[in-house]
């Protein structure tokens, strides 16, 4: 058996699955290996396609996550992001920054169209007022 460093290994998200239906394992690799390959440990799996209740399954061995913390490997910004979540890590701040930027935009996307509705309540108006003139004009003359 061959003792190595912990900071010869990190936790990475791997990532699987087809082109247009992604899927992650949280895996303990060496750091420089390159991401794509296969991990020398499993340590869980990440589905992030939402599912028919809007969650995003993600499912770790506790056990050997303790163990590798423990070695004190480094972590990936992505599996600090979704063990965060999971309350094993602080949630880092660019998750925060980007559900702040997503709320916004939502915000924004809701803005233009009750804007748009306006505006074309606003035409409608128009559009009915210039009739209802065009025929009590009519009856007058």
């Amino acid at each position: 058996m061959v003792l190595v460093k912990a900071s010869q290994f990190s936790v990475r998200l791997i990532r699987m699955g087809c082109k247009n239906r992604p899927f992650y394992q949280l895996g303990a690799l060496p750091t420089r290996r390159r991401p794509n390959l296969l991990p020398d440990e499993v340590i869980g799996n990440v589905d992030p396609v939402p599912n028919h209740n809007n969650e995003i399954i993600a499912c770790v061995d506790l056990k050997r996550l303790a163990y590798w913390t423990g070695k004190g490997v480094k972590f990936s910004g992505g599996a600090q992001s979704v063990l965060g979540l999971g309350g094993w890590f602080p949630i880092p701040p660019k998750t925060y920054m980007r559900a702040l930027g997503s709320r916004e935009k939502e915000r924004q996307g809701m803005d233009t169209k009750a804007s748009d509705e306006t505006t074309e309540d606003k035409d409608k108006d128009k559009d009915e007022f210039v009739i209802e003139r065009v025929i009590s004009k009519k009856r007058i003359c």
